[in-house]
């Protein structure tokens, strides 16, 4: 009963750390989105890249560091970026396609940002972030 008492907090602690990365990465994301559609009169599309891109450099560092707390081996950094790249181009083409049913440009934001986010979580805890099981006859 303690291990999956364990397992469970270890999850719960997980998923309000990445909670707390994503609205950090998020802030940063939608702070750049605003300021360069808004100041900058970037498109919506190149806006949402750019916010997308900041994000995402923010979302690895405390993922990695604080959350699940596991440097990433070269490998691992080209699917997690390349995965994230494929995100942030069908995030920013969402968001542009939303807008263009006239949907709020901050509404279509978020929108896309939560269905992301909770495939991203996914992602990143059961196959970049995974931890690696040992078997029985493996050495220590």
């Amino acid at each position: 009963m303690k291990l999956k008492q364990y397992k469970y907090n270890n999850l719960l602690k997980q998923v309000i750390g990445f909670l707390v990365a994503g609205c950090l990465a998020n802030l940063v994301s939608f702070s750049t989105y605003f300021i360069s559609y808004n100041f900058l009169n970037l498109s919506i599309f190149s806006s949402s890249i750019s916010g997308q891109l900041l994000g995402l450099i923010t979302n690895y560092f405390v993922n990695s560091r604080f959350v699940f707390m596991k440097k990433l081996n070269l490998k691992f950094k080209i699917v997690y970026l390349s995965y994230y790249l494929t995100n942030i181009f069908i995030v920013g083409k969402s968001i542009e396609y939303l807008e263009s049913l006239n949907f709020n440009y901050i509404y279509s934001w978020f929108i896309c940002v939560i269905i992301a986010a909770i495939l991203n979580f996914l992602f990143v805890k059961y196959f970049v972030f995974k931890k690696k099981i040992r078997s029985a006859n493996s050495s220590i």
